[in-house]
């Protein structure tokens, strides 16, 4: 699956969410990579202003109080933003 598609030179904010387990929670990137321009807080917080087209593909891992740990991979696209009138 994918995260919501982020758009060259336009402000993005995403939370991670978490279902189970005990909180407080840790976020961690395991592998790949956010997008140039992007970065991600410990509690999964994604911000920033991504800065070229790409195609990322992530794996994200949370971290409970109880130190249980789940996994997940989620694609991350970067596209140019279209001019529009709304």
């Amino acid at each position: 699956t994918s995260l919501p598609q982020a758009f060259v030179n336009q402000p993005y904010n995403f939370q991670l969410q978490v279902g189970g387990g005990a909180a407080p929670y840790v976020f961690t990137i395991v592998g790949g990579a956010l997008p140039p321009g992007l970065t991600m807080t410990s509690t999964g917080q994604i911000t920033g202003t991504p800065t070229q087209t790409v195609f990322n593909t992530i794996t994200f891992r949370v971290t409970d109080a109880t130190s249980n740990t789940a996994d997940k991979t989620l694609n991350l696209p970067v596209g140019q933003s279209t001019l529009q009138i709304s």
